[in-house]
């Protein structure tokens, strides 16, 4: 009888807090909830529309909604950009929310640049703060070295933004150190739909190492397209290594787009054989 009594315990405990788990809302992208001095909590949803079926590019879309999941702001940042930070009170001291954006270059077919790399902020408002083409946030000095996306820097002297770009006959790296006129501080949230890093080097005319997280064993696929949305190559890694080193020697030039799809969900981006 004492056994019985255990169990229906256990099982009502069981129950009781199973039930104290509730689902707010589903969405079909990747989601991160993010904290603005002004604008307060927000759920950030980046959509961006990657159709690999399709010989278009397809464009990012920021949907932001309030915590009650009611819809606060669509954006639309156009193709082949890659939101790097969502923040407010750092560029600007108004209340718009800011987008630190990446637009990634465009080759054509013979390998020419089509539409080259910059760096360039906006608010809510589609208004552009800044801009600087042909330099990117992947190329930042030391943190670029060691794989990592840092380019925001909370100083003394408030935050500081680090872009760099490289030469690409003579591989040398150029960085620049801007001052950001906002009087807020950086927010510890930042806008990462997994905590894959970025591929490197970035561009490369022989191998492209490509991060990955597998956790518990599970296999990981890595998927290369071309820009067009072609299928180039399919891998399946496991838990025993924390990289795909891609040789891209026999790639045409141009700008690829890579995919990684886990138990953590899907992360993508692109990388450029030189």
């Amino acid at each position: 009888m004492k056994k019985i009594t255990l169990l229906l315990s256990t099982f009502l405990t069981m129950n009781i807090a199973f039930s104290q788990v509730t689902l707010d809302a589903e969405y079909n992208d990747d989601v991160t909830i993010m904290k603005f001095p002004n604008a307060g909590e927000k759920i950030i949803v980046i959509d961006e529309e990657d159709d690999y079926n399709s010989s278009t590019p397809q464009n990012t879309i920021i949907k932001i909604y309030n915590l009650d999941n009611s819809l606060y702001k669509t954006i639309d940042i156009g193709n082949a950009d890659n939101v790097r930070d969502i923040s407010q009170h750092i560029v600007n001291n108004d209340d718009k929310l800011e987008f630190m954006i990446q637009r990634f270059s465009v080759t054509n077919p013979d390998g020419s640049i089509n539409t080259p790399q910059s760096f360039y902020i906006i608010n809510e408002d589609l208004e552009e703060l800044f801009r600087l083409d042909e330099w990117s946030v992947q190329e930042t000095a030391i943190d670029s070295r060691i794989h990592e996306d840092t380019f925001l820097y909370q100083t003394s002297e408030g935050v500081k933004l680090i872009l760099g770009r490289r030469d690409l006959n003579s591989n040398a790296v150029q960085s620049r150190i801007y001052s950001l006129g906002g009087n807020g501080t950086l927010s510890t949230n930042k806008v990462s739909v997994t905590e894959e890093r970025s591929a490197y080097p970035n561009p490369s005319s022989e191998i492209v190492n490509i991060p990955y997280t597998a956790l518990n064993n599970e296999i990981v696929e890595i998927k290369i397209y071309s820009i067009n949305g072609k299928l180039i190559a399919t891998k399946k890694m496991d838990s025993q290594f924390e990289k795909l080193a891609l040789n891209v020697s026999s790639y045409a030039q141009g700008t690829y787009i890579y995919s990684i799809k886990n138990s953590l969900g899907e992360y993508k981006n692109k990388f450029i054989k030189k």
